[in-house]
């Protein structure tokens, strides 16, 4: 008689695949005292994952504060370039 995943891949090729791939694989790592760790594949995708995610949102407010701070640069020197027009009109006030 005929395996169940040898019946599915006969009758369907990639239901053997889906099968098969909903079983996780396990990696085995050794520690430092030679037992052997079994991590799961999923678990490390996630982690990736998140790594990834918070990367992307590290890139996002790293060129969010660059904006920001390039605006209040732009702000500030037009407030100081104000101020020096406002002392130099005043010396001008004072001389006349």
């Amino acid at each position: 008689m005929a395996s169940r995943s040898q019946y599915n891949s006969d009758v369907n090729p990639k239901s053997s695949f889906l099968i098969q791939s909903q079983r996780a694989p396990q990696l085995n790592t050794n520690n430092e005292s030679g037992k052997s760790n079994n991590t799961d594949w999923r678990a490390t995708l996630a982690e990736i994952s998140l790594l990834t995610i918070n990367g992307s949102i590290q890139e996002s407010l790293t060129k969010i504060r660059n904006e920001k701070n390039a605006e209040l640069n732009e702000e500030m020197a037009r407030r100081q370039f104000i101020n020096q027009t406002l002392a130099q009109s005043q010396l001008w006030s004072f001389a006349v």
